[in-house]
């Protein structure tokens, strides 16, 4: 399965937006990746992987073996019952909500939010999330005001905003959200993933140099 910039960009932010959770959860994880990454800046931390697709589920188990912390668990987030609640919950969950969805049912689950509407994700996060935790989510950049309002709605708020990209040409194509059960002042940023000359970017570079071989 092939993985995106923008998903390991996200990985690679984890460890930045928190960084010494004792226990946390990806929702929707796919391949692992988030979780793998989270994983090698803070290997102390006990983190729990749902992920639906069986096929992924598999790769998953396969791409974490070497890893000890991580458990891989083959089930929708919405009937995950958890032992404890997380110091740290993210998610890339489905994206293109209302787009023309494609004749593979299983692309259908792992691109769109019909299965898991945002919803769905955010009271499920916050059911699972302990009081002073962080809830992190990747997002296409024009579903970040919807997101930011069901939230509120939930009674979690919005501390960080960070907006992608892909250079400093186009427009924001993903933001990162970060949400808190606290009200603080909203701290917002941005990153190119790469410069006008077609070169990954400093910010980009600092980020992903100990994940990727070639930076």
């Amino acid at each position: 399965m092939k993985v995106c910039t923008d998903s390991c960009l996200f990985g690679a932010m984890l460890s930045t937006l928190y960084s010494n959770a004792v226990n946390a959860l990806d929702i929707g994880s796919g391949t692992g990746l988030l979780s793998l990454m989270y994983a090698q800046q803070n290997s102390n931390c006990k983190i729990d992987a749902i992920e639906i697709d069986e096929a992924a589920y598999q790769q998953s188990l396969q791409n974490i073996s070497q890893s000890t912390c991580i458990n891989v668990v083959n089930k929708s987030i919405i009937d995950f019952v958890a032992t404890e609640k997380y110091n740290f919950i993210f998610s890339n969950p489905p994206f293109f909500k209302n787009s023309l969805k494609s004749p593979n049912e299983l692309r259908n689950l792992a691109m769109h939010n019909s299965v898991l509407s945002y919803e769905l994700l955010i009271k499920k996060a916050t059911s699972l999330l302990e009081q002073n935790g962080l809830f992190a989510v990747l997002l296409p950049f024009e579903a970040q005001e919807e997101f930011i309002e069901i939230a509120l709605q939930q009674k979690i708020f919005v501390t960080t905003i960070i907006n992608i990209q892909q250079t400093f040409s186009h427009s924001f194509f993903r933001t990162v959200l970060v949400f808190s059960f606290r009200k603080t002042e909203i701290t917002q940023q941005f990153i190119a993933i790469k410069n006008n000359e077609n070169q990954y970017t400093e910010q980009f570079i600092d980020l992903l140099k100990d994940y990727y071989l070639n930076l």
